[in-house]
């Protein structure tokens, strides 16, 4: 299969993985607003392994009420995942630090398994979106109970796992498979050993947070180090970190790497991938564009709506409060929305506003 990273114009201008927010909504939005590529929130490796419909589910010495268990399990994966054609290039990134594991859900993922165990455990029956652009894989995440898996930003203390997975992945998908990671543990130039072992190891693109572990996201960014990593390998390299407005992004040196990964200067700001691709070049007028804050958070609440329900407006209120951030005036409607725990109540406060 194609490896879309070499295929695309550069730069490449990407969503970054965040958990609990680069959901289905917030993907689709960031598209509309000109996201060259997005993913999805990090995908547990264990929980696809050992919550697997054909291995969990249809046991028969299952219980009923450890098969609905199992059925919710699996069920709060698969939502991670899902997505449809609107959100193409869409890339799924899986964590965990057994190579076994990593290639099962790769596979799964990629043979668009997950989407038949889906549409099983909804009882529906229809076409969905089943085979993502890619799979990329977490090397650099620094929460604690990742860490302690020996996951993430660990793995940048054992090189021959790391190369162990990306192997075993590269050999379960024929989708282009990426990493994802920081600088190093400590030391911002152990990246540079690490990255050839990642070229070497079949990686087909890499994103690299300019910090390191220990450095957390307090420091600057060390885009220079990035720039050096780029020097010596041949694979696309996306600079990820200290990118939070337009501004940031006029400082990097975009010849020298092949792409920009936005991460948090998307929240509540997803029209920053318009203003850097050029589409609106007069990003502080749209920051504060009522109509447009106004119509964004509207259409991005609706698909919240569509998509999970009530429960996810509950979830939306984050967003809410990022769209006034540094609004002139908006300290009561933040309190209101910060609150809200329907559509409608939302369109109401708007409508005020």
């Amino acid at each position: 299969m194609k490896n879309f990273w070499v295929d695309l114009p550069k730069p490449i201008i990407a969503l970054a993985p965040m958990a609990g927010i680069t959901d289905q909504p917030f993907r689709l939005i960031c598209k509309k607003f000109g996201a060259d590529v997005v993913f999805s929130e990090m995908v547990s490796s264990e929980a696809i392994y050992h919550n697997n419909l054909k291995s969990k589910i249809l046991n028969l010495k299952s219980t009923t009420k450890n098969l609905k268990l199992e059925n919710n399990s699996l069920r709060k994966t698969l939502n991670l995942i899902k997505f449809s054609s609107a959100e193409q290039p869409f890339v799924v990134q899986i964590f965990g630090a057994n190579p076994e594991h990593m290639a099962y859900s790769a596979k799964y993922i990629s043979t668009g398994e997950w989407a038949k165990d889906y549409l099983k455990i909804k009882n529906l029956k229809l076409k969905i979106e089943a085979i993502p652009a890619g799979i990329d894989l977490n090397f650099g995440c620094p929460a604690k109970d990742i860490i302690a898996q020996g996951a993430g930003s660990a793995l940048m203390k054992n090189h021959k796992l790391a190369s162990q997975i990306i192997k075993s992945v590269k050999m379960a998908t024929k989708l282009p498979v990426s990493v994802k990671t920081r600088l190093g543990w400590s030391d911002s130039t152990e990246i540079l050993e690490f990255s050839r072992i990642i070229e070497a190891s079949g990686a087909d693109a890499l994103t690299i947070h300019g910090r390191t572990y220990k450095q957390g996201f307090a420091s600057r960014a060390d885009w220079e180090m990035i720039y050096r990593v780029k020097k010596q390998l041949k694979i696309p390299v996306i600079l990820n970190g200290g990118v939070e407005s337009v501004e940031d992004y006029r400082k990097i040196e975009l010849d020298k790497i092949d792409g920009v990964m936005i991460g948090r200067g998307s929240w509540g700001r997803p029209w920053i991938f318009s203003a850097i691709s050029r589409k609106n070049p007069n990003y502080q007028l749209l920051t504060t564009n009522y109509q447009l804050i106004k119509d964004t958070i509207l259409e991005h609440s609706n698909l919240v709506q569509e998509l999970k329900g009530v429960k996810g407006i509950i979830e939306m209120r984050k967003h809410l409060t990022w769209y006034f951030k540094g609004v002139p005036n908006s300290k009561e409607i933040r309190e209101k929305l910060v609150k809200v725990n329907t559509l409608e109540e939302i369109k109401q406060i708007l409508n005020k506003f």
